[in-house]
């Protein structure tokens, strides 16, 4: 995951869905902050911080992913 400005930071990615997922951040970002994360493999996906608890918040993506793309990434090992 990255900032904007700032250097990237390997995440916990969870319940991730086509619209978006949960993740356990290192460094807070604020709600509303622009981020995007990097799934292995893949293009960055921009997302957008809709809540935060702690080191824990909830990001949408700008662009949901496509099907296929969502299933790769739940299946793979």
């Amino acid at each position: 995951m990255r900032r904007t400005g700032v250097r990237g930071f390997r995440v916990r990615v969870f319940d991730l869905s086509p619209e978006g997922c949960k993740v356990e951040f290192v460094e807070i970002p604020a709600v509303g902050e622009r981020i995007w994360v990097e799934f292995d493999n893949l293009e960055s996906v921009e997302g957008k911080v809709r809540w935060t608890a702690g080191y824990m918040g909830g990001v949408e993506f700008v662009r949901a992913l496509y099907e296929s793309v969502f299933r790769r990434l739940v299946t793979a090992p």
